[in-house]
């Protein structure tokens, strides 16, 4: 990296260093403020140093751009790989939590349809999804009952706190147009997404 490191290197030196920035003026380096300058563009049209400021303005790392070259020993830089690997590892996190709490809510439905066959109840439980706000938990339901309440199947709710703790509501699954969905539209839905 010659363009780059030759001012650089004449901090070592001299006390202060005039640099070039791709904008065109000259701004005047010290030892103290030399982790302002983290890179350098090569290419002819407006060679130059780069500030964190006009590297974000010309949207050097957005664009992946060939002529941008970092000066690797800035502390911009330490920072920078430390932030991209706190991303990193919270995004594996976050993957991992949203896996184990799919397959509780699998399991939940699971536990919550053979509750449903044991008692009989007319539905099938269409999925058991957390809900945010409250930290309840809300099992959908369909069925071909024309008159239908979720007092019925209320004790699916009470046996499901009892197993897994929290709140549980029941709630029969409505269609886009506000109409409950019935067991053969569900199957329908169902089949086809698979």
């Amino acid at each position: 990296m010659l363009y780059a490191d030759t001012p650089m290197r004449a901090l070592e030196e001299k006390e202060v260093v005039n640099v070039s920035l791709i904008i065109g003026p000259c701004i005047q380096v010290s030892k103290k403020n030399k982790s302002k300058i983290i890179g350098y563009c090569c290419c002819n049209t407006h060679k130059g140093f780069l500030t964190r400021a006009l590297m974000k303005n010309h949207e050097c790392m957005k664009k992946r751009c060939t002529f941008f070259r970092r000066i690797d020993d800035s502390p911009y830089w330490v920072n920078y790989v430390e932030e991209q690997e706190k991303r990193a590892a919270g995004k594996k996190l976050a993957a991992e939590l949203q896996e184990r709490d799919n397959k509780l809510f699998a399991k939940m439905k699971e536990d919550a349809q053979k509750i449903v066959e044991e008692m009989r109840y007319p539905i099938i439980v269409t999925r058991v999804a957390e809900e945010k706000d409250t930290g309840s938990y809300i099992i959908n339901y369909v069925t071909d009952r024309k008159r239908d309440s979720y007092y019925d199947y209320f004790s699916l709710a009470i046996l499901m706190k009892q197993i897994y703790g929290g709140k549980f509501f029941i709630r029969r699954m409505k269609n886009i147009e506000g109409r409950f969905v019935t067991v053969a539209e569900w199957e329908r839905i169902s089949s086809s997404k698979k």
